[in-house]
C-alpha cells in the first residue's frame, strides 16, 4: 500500500514512482502543490532542480547538450555549486529543456520566468 510522502497527509496516492522498492508518492493534492512549487519563477522561494541557460549547441553524435550562463534558480546560499563534482545533473537523472524564447536583453528576457504546465519539454 503506497502512502502519501508529505507530512501528516492521508490522501490517496495518484502520483508514484514505477520502481517497487520506493513506497512513497503524492496524492492528488500535494502532488498540485509540487507541480506548482516547480513551475514558480526564479527566487528564494524556487525549486532547486530548475536551471535557467541556454543552449548553444548540441552534438549530432551523442546528444550531448552544451549549455552556458547556467544558474541554478535558487542557488546555494553558503557555497556556490561546484559543476565539475556536483552529481545534480549527472546520468541517471532525468533531464527536460523548456524552450521559453530568444533572450534579447530587454526587460521581457525569458530567464527566470514562471513556467507553464503548457510548456514544451524536451527530454
Amino acid at each position: 500500500q503506497l502512502v502519501c510522502r508529505s507530512k501528516h497527509c492521508t490522501g490517496t496516492v495518484v502520483l508514484a514512482c514505477s520502481m517497487k522498492m520506493h513506497s512513497r508518492g503524492l496524492c492528488a493534492r500535494c502532488g498540485d502543490r509540487e507541480k506548482q512549487f516547480l513551475l514558480g519563477p526564479a527566487g528564494p522561494h524556487a525549486s532547486t532542480h530548475v536551471y535557467d541557460g541556454r543552449v548553444w549547441r548540441v552534438n549530432d553524435l551523442d546528444g550531448k547538450v552544451f549549455i552556458e550562463n547556467f544558474a541554478s534558480r535558487q542557488p546555494p546560499q553558503q557555497h556556490p555549486i561546484h559543476w565539475r563534482s556536483t552529481k545534480r545533473l549527472q546520468p541517471p537523472n532525468l533531464v527536460g529543456v523548456i524552450p521559453l524564447g530568444p533572450d534579447d536583453g530587454r526587460r521581457g528576457s525569458p530567464k527566470g520566468r514562471a513556467l507553464c504546465p503548457n510548456d514544451l519539454i524536451l527530454w
